[in-house]
């Protein structure tokens, strides 16, 4: 049961892009209490079971379809559960009464598997957008570079074509699951476009 979890807790949301950090020098050595895979875009469990191997005490399913039960089948009794949607992994956390949690974020790159982020463009050949590179902003929305204030930055690569400028792109960029997503998980602690912008014209004399 969820409830005899041990509240000094270690969480990690998994997404496909990020599955194999679990097993290299990114987490060296790194032991998770829980794992939380959102089904719609983790990979079948027998492959999440072989990459992950004992990693994580727990792992949990994120659905809205019980369809997805079958997933936890691979895992030792007791390992797996599945929690239903719509909840959001920080809400999930807050319901369980967490405390010392790493939630690692996903950056835009990751989320749309684009292959265009940091480290990414020497596999998939694909040129790299200035969202990866974008040094003023990092860490803002506890992201990588631009990677969480991916709408305000100019010429990134948005469903695979080169955007122009942060007015020019803002309106269709409200219009994006992630940018809807980072809103909702930093909640009143979202960086606001004039922070972003001011930070960005501090660095680049722009």
């Amino acid at each position: 049961m969820l409830s005899s979890i041990s509240r000094n807790i270690s969480l990690q949301l998994v997404s496909e892009g990020s599955l194999e950090d679990l097993a290299d020098a990114r987490f060296p050595g790194q032991e998770f209490d829980i794992l939380i895979f959102d089904v719609k875009s983790a990979r079948e469990s027998k492959e999440i079971r072989q990459v992950i191997g004992d990693i994580a005490q727990k792992i949990i399913f994120l659905t809205d379809d019980d369809s997805y039960l079958s997933k936890i089948k691979d895992f030792p009794s007791g390992q797996a559960a599945l929690v239903r949607k719509p909840l959001t992994y920080h809400k999930f956390a807050e319901g369980l009464g967490l405390i010392g949690i790493h939630l690692r974020k996903l950056n835009c790159w990751e989320y749309h598997q684009c292959g265009r982020g940091p480290g990414q463009v020497e596999v998939s050949g694909l040129a790299g957008c200035p969202v990866g590179s974008e040094t003023s902003t990092n860490a803002m929305n506890e992201g990588t570079m631009g990677g969480r204030v991916c709408w305000a930055i100019g010429g990134s690569f948005c469903s695979g074509e080169k955007q122009g400028t942060f007015a020019s792109k803002i309106i269709n960029c409200q219009d994006c699951d992630f940018y809807k997503l980072v809103h909702e998980e930093q909640g009143q602690y979202s960086e606001s476009i004039n922070s972003i912008l001011g930070r960005m014209r501090r660095k680049n004399k722009i």
